[in-house]
């Protein structure tokens, strides 16, 4: 199903409306063999990094121009994303390979959550005017700032949570090992939440949905061990499919 749900608007959520990025998944493994050898062919990381956003800004333009920012195969498509998909690859490749010089190993964490916080606010009060000023336009090329945003702030809560609140640090790090199961199940949950409160006769506000949120964590929880050993048949073949191609 996933093979024409990419390129069908009708269907893309048709798993549900959280699930559109599987289309972009399985566009990046029809495309990894490709991205990988061309990574491996150009010494430097740079250009990798470079030839993949401007692959990415060329996308976001034509959608652009031909008006298509409204539609999900087209605002979704794997281009729209190639240059975080690359970044991703080059940071992972220089982790394993234990690259001291890098600033994943480096001082770049180190600093108070005083220091990141206003680039996290700076960057996300970007991504909100692009999107509120400009719509689905906006939506196009909210990404990069998105990124930043998202990044320095997590930073900036870990780094507080550390320093000052460590509680919250647990917090954040105990739903942190559950939370693509929660990610998976919450809209389920949440379906199921309003239905029930539609069936005791509940109006739904919220005051009567802020039960929801333990709820989804308590389903999120139970079933992460399911969702351990389902991804757990797909990294084994992964881990084949690698060895094959190297």
């Amino acid at each position: 199903m996933g093979l024409y749900q990419m390129f069908s608007e009708r269907y893309i959520e048709s798993f549900g409306g959280h699930f559109w990025f599987i289309s972009a998944i399985l566009q990046f493994y029809l495309v990894y063999p490709f991205l990988y050898r061309l990574k491996k062919r150009l010494s430097d990381n740079r250009r990798f990094l470079a030839l993949a956003l401007a692959s990415s800004v060329a996308w976001w333009l034509l959608v652009w121009w031909l008006g298509k920012g409204h539609q999900r195969v087209w605002n979704s498509f794997f281009l729209q994303f190639l240059w975080e998909f690359a970044l991703g690859m080059v940071l992972a490749d220089r982790y394993e390979r234990k690259d001291t010089r890098s600033w994943l190993r480096g001082d770049f964490w180190r600093y108070p959550a005083w220091v990141y916080l206003p680039a996290g606010l700076l960057f996300s009060g970007f991504m909100l005017l692009f999107t509120l000023q400009f719509g689905e336009t906006g939506k196009i090329f909210n990404d990069i700032p998105a990124l930043l945003g998202y990044t320095a702030l997590s930073i900036a809560l870990y780094r507080l949570g550390e320093s000052i609140l460590p509680l919250l640090n647990r917090f954040f790090l105990w739903i942190g090992s559950f939370s693509y199961a929660l990610y998976l199940v919450h809209v389920l949950v949440l379906e199921l939440y309003v239905r029930a409160l539609f069936a005791a006769g509940i109006a739904v506000n919220g005051l009567s949905l802020l039960p929801f949120a333990a709820v989804a964590l308590l389903a999120g929880r139970l079933f992460e061990p399911v969702s351990r050993r389902w991804t757990a048949l797909f990294e084994q073949r992964d881990s084949k499919y690698r060895d094959r191609i190297n």
